[in-house]
């Protein structure tokens, strides 16, 4: 019975993802005469133009991160291995959407049952905005593949009782953080849910889940703090685009939607340091970048 239980969800895995895959196939294949992936704009140009320098020799950098370092990084190690061709960035992309598509069953079916992961996969598989991002030279299906296996490990260490599997989420969640530093927020509720699951454990398996997950986070996160640090002198977790980015969407202009600011161009190359420069003419003096940020984090709050 188990061997047939197996074998059929083996079978339910594969049909998911030949059908995610299929989908993003037709997809691509659509996608190979858009001018727009041979020549990207806006974020996308940005993403390019930083990977290009990195995979040139430029590793270290000779600034912190004005924005998250991971899918630049990322890039340019692509680049390095089968040179610049966004065609196959694409390519893969689409093929990691599909499976992201396995994940979000597996998850379903482990936390609920086999009818809610095949449901929430079907609707992952076919949902349009997500082919467009995968399809996209942009962060979010990878953002997504590290996510989905956060939650993965995170479930299976509190129902396996084994650290490893936290300490996973915790290296997955801090990589998730390098595309998006917001993910970090994720974290205190992930301590919470875990004392949560195990609140009739001894303390001993607590403290051993919860120190293996905080010890994957720091193992990441901490080379690139470190980094920052010695360029500016500056403690900064990981880039000082935050206060920014939390501005532009917590201003009196704010609709809820992407609103342009007068003293931004809008041009990813240029958006960071334009708002160092609004911020040192508004305080009267030049000011750092993490001291924009604080500044733009308090401004989001009047």
């Amino acid at each position: 019975i188990m061997k047939n239980s197996k074998f059929t969800s083996l079978i339910i895995i594969f049909l998911i993802f030949s059908f995610a895959f299929l989908l993003r196939l037709i997809y691509l294949f659509l996608l190979k005469d858009n001018p727009l992936l041979q020549n990207p704009i806006l974020d996308a140009k940005f993403y390019d133009l930083w990977a290009r320098k990195v995979a040139n020799g430029n590793w270290l950098g000779e600034e912190i991160f004005l924005m998250s370092p991971g899918y630049p990084y990322l890039l340019a190690t692509f680049y390095k291995i089968f040179g610049h061709n966004l065609f196959l960035v694409a390519s893969v992309q689409l093929l990691l959407g599909a499976v992201n598509v396995t994940l979000i069953y597996t998850i379903g079916k482990i936390v609920f049952n086999r009818s809610v992961g095949i449901i929430a996969s079907f609707l992952a598989a076919i949902y349009g905005i997500s082919l467009f991002y995968e399809g996209s030279l942009l962060k979010v299906v990878w953002i997504n593949f590290f996510n989905l296996l956060v939650l993965l490990f995170i479930y299976l260490g509190q129902e396996k009782y084994l650290p490893r599997y936290s300490f996973l989420a915790g290296i997955l969640l801090a990589i998730s953080a390098l595309f998006r530093p917001a993910t970090l927020l994720f974290a205190p509720f992930v301590m919470i849910w875990i004392l949560l699951r195990l609140r009739n454990r001894e303390k001993k398996q607590k403290f051993s889940q919860l120190t293996f997950f905080v010890l994957g986070i720091f193992l990441v996160i901490s080379p690139i703090t470190l980094r920052n640090y010695l360029i500016s002198k500056e403690l900064i977790l990981l880039d000082a685009h935050g206060g920014a980015t939390f501005y532009a969407g917590n201003n009196p202009e704010s609709k809820g939607t992407f609103t342009e600011l007068e003293f931004v161009r809008s041009d990813a190359r240029f958006e960071q340091r334009d708002f160092i420069k609004e911020a040192s003419r508004i305080l009267g003096r030049k000011v750092t970048p993490q001291e924009a940020s604080k500044f733009w984090y308090w401004k989001g709050l009047e």
